[in-house]
């Protein structure tokens, strides 16, 4: 007797034709429903575990990226294992001479956020950082005027400094206002202190100029209107102590 199946499309189908196609079927959800397991179990997979936890920019890389050929053991979990410049980018020419590794500055959200730790240095300021054009001169070592924390605010000793003010105080820096009393080849020590440029204590003994030079009533006090009229200079009559007649 011949076996016939009735489909629901109402079609009729021998039986010995339907048996392969049953298995065929069969075999597929079989192999299936792991593989799609096994995907599951992977996605919620936690990379912590291993001892290196993926986060920042390596959220973005494809896992064959650090496993190759699918080989996980052996991966290297420090940075220059892989930041070699072969397996991934590493130390360009222009970065600093360091021993120090990648993490000590550097974090897996990107190279630019750099987080320097300076108490690991043992090499000069000057072995990195080159002083920019219209520093003031000097030989002293960076870090006897700047921090670690950021270069100004500097604190600076004027303990030392033997070759006068206007060697640093000159184009570069600060110098002498277009307001400020001639200057007959005196120095800034004279009349100024360390400590602020405010403040001077003015000494005419180093003036080679008329008093009215200055006591112009600009520059300082000069003649007031009930002065008696002359056209003789304030030394003829007062003295650098005060405007009181002789």
């Amino acid at each position: 007797m011949t076996n016939f199946t009735f489909t629901l499309s109402g079609e009729w189908f021998h039986t010995g034709k339907v048996q392969p196609i049953l298995l065929l079927v069969c075999l597929i959800l079989i192999t299936w429903v792991p593989i799609n397991a096994h995907a599951a179990k992977n996605r919620n997979f936690d990379h912590f575990s291993t001892g290196f936890p993926l986060s920042g920019q390596h959220l973005k890389v494809d896992c064959e990226s650090c496993h190759v050929k699918g080989v996980f053991k052996g991966t290297p979990k420090f940075c220059a294992g892989c930041h070699n410049g072969r397996s991934a980018m590493g130390k360009s020419n222009k970065h600093i001479t360091t021993s120090e590794a990648c993490d000590d500055c550097h974090t897996t959200f990107g190279w630019e956020r750099v987080v320097m730790d300076h108490t690991a240095v043992k090499a000069p300021c000057a072995s990195c950082h080159v002083q920019p054009r219209g520093h003031v001169p000097t030989t002293k070592p960076c870090d006897d005027c700047h921090m670690t924390i950021a270069w100004v605010p500097a604190r600076f000793s004027h303990d030392g400094i033997t070759s006068g003010c206007r060697v640093c105080h000159a184009q570069e820096l600060p110098s002498v206002p277009v307001d400020h009393p001639p200057i007959c080849g005196s120095d800034c020590g004279v009349c100024h202190t360390p400590l602020k440029w405010q403040g001077a204590i003015f000494d005419h003994s180093t003036i080679c100029y008329p008093c009215s030079t200055c006591h112009n009533g600009v520059t300082a006090e000069g003649k007031d209107a009930q002065h008696i009229p002359t056209t003789e200079e304030c030394g003829v009559c007062h003295t650098t102590l005060g405007w009181k007649v002789l």
